[in-house]
């Protein structure tokens, strides 16, 4: 298979592109558990939330090239917050347009 990290030299990779595709994923589920639990009333915290989370995603895969730090493990998690997004996003609006 592929190699764990993709670096000319054998130093590990930096988790830091990681991290922040862990604090994506985390924001993004967060927003939607707010966005259910208040029953749509509360709109101005998840739409925060989704919108930290697109602003990261701007900066993880730039500072992974950067850092020689592409790996396995972090296109799966950049894939997985994608979608999230892509979930919280859909069930953001859905709330915000049968809410009302």
């Amino acid at each position: 298979m592929y190699p764990e990290y993709r670096r000319r030299d054998e130093t590990p990779p930096s988790p830091i592109p990681n991290i922040i595709s862990l604090v994506r994923i985390a924001s993004f589920i967060t927003a939607d558990i707010v966005l259910f639990a208040s029953a749509g009333e509360q709109l101005i915290a998840p739409a925060l939330l989704i919108a930290l989370g697109s602003i990261l995603d701007l900066f993880d895969g730039k500072l992974a090239r950067r850092l020689s730090s592409i790996t396995e493990r972090g296109e799966w998690l950049d894939h997985i917050a994608a979608d999230t997004l892509m979930v919280g996003a859909v069930g953001y609006l859905a709330i915000c347009y049968l809410g009302r």
